[in-house]
C-alpha cells in the first residue's frame, strides 16, 4: 500500500559509459543507504537487479522538482518560502557532511517536493566519501561550482553550500 517510485538504470547503457559513470550506480545505493533516512533526503526502500536493470524504489514526491516550481513564479519566490526551502536542503547537506560524504550535485532538479510540501534531495550518483579531505573529480554542474572547482583546486564540504547560495540566489 505504499506510493513510491522506481528508478531504472539499463545495464547495457552503463557498460558503454567510461568506467567512473559506471560506478555512480553503486555509490548512490551506498550513500543512500549510509546516510539513512532522514525527512529530507529522499528514502530509498529497497534495490534490486534483473538482467537488463538496476532499479531503486525510493520516495514518491508527486509534486515534481524545484526547477518546476519556479517555473511557476518567474520573478521567485516568497523569501519566507525561499528561507523554508533553504533550511530543508541545508539539513540534509548537514546529514550527508556528517557521514562524511560530498554531495557535489546540488541544482533544482536535484531538489524534489514531497506531497506534504517539504523538499528532498535526491539523485546521489555524484556524491563521494570524501568529506574530510578535497575531491579533485570534475563533476556537477557548471553554474553551481565554487571558485575552487573551476581553478581546479578541487572540492571539500564547503562546495556543497556554495552550490546551496547559488541556489537560493
Amino acid at each position: 500500500g505504499l506510493m513510491m517510485a522506481v528508478k531504472q538504470i539499463r545495464k547495457g547503457r552503463l557498460t558503454m559509459l567510461p568506467k567512473k559513470a559506471m560506478m555512480r550506480a553503486l555509490t548512490e545505493r551506498e550513500c543512500l543507504l549510509e546516510v539513512g533516512y532522514h525527512p529530507f533526503i529522499t528514502t530509498c526502500y529497497a534495490c534490486f537487479q534483473n538482467e537488463s536493470s538496476l532499479f531503486f524504489a525510493i520516495e514518491l514526491a508527486p509534486s515534481g522538482d524545484l526547477f518546476g516550481l519556479l517555473d511557476m513564479y518567474p520573478t521567485g519566490l516568497a523569501e519566507q518560502h525561499a528561507r523554508f526551502y533553504c533550511t530543508n536542503i541545508a539539513l540534509a547537506l548537514r546529514r550527508v557532511h556528517v557521514h562524511g560524504w560530498v554531495y557535489r550535485d546540488i541544482k533544482l532538479e536535484n531538489v524534489l517536493i514531497t506531497q506534504a510540501g517539504y523538499l528532498t534531495i535526491c539523485d546521489f550518483g555524484f556524491a563521494k566519501k570524501a568529506a574530510a579531505t578535497r575531491t579533485l573529480t570534475k563533476c556537477g554542474t557548471d553554474e553551481y561550482a565554487p571558485p575552487e572547482v573551476v581553478s581546479g583546486r578541487g572540492r571539500t564540504c564547503a562546495a556543497d553550500w556554495w552550490a546551496l547560495g547559488i541556489l537560493l540566489h
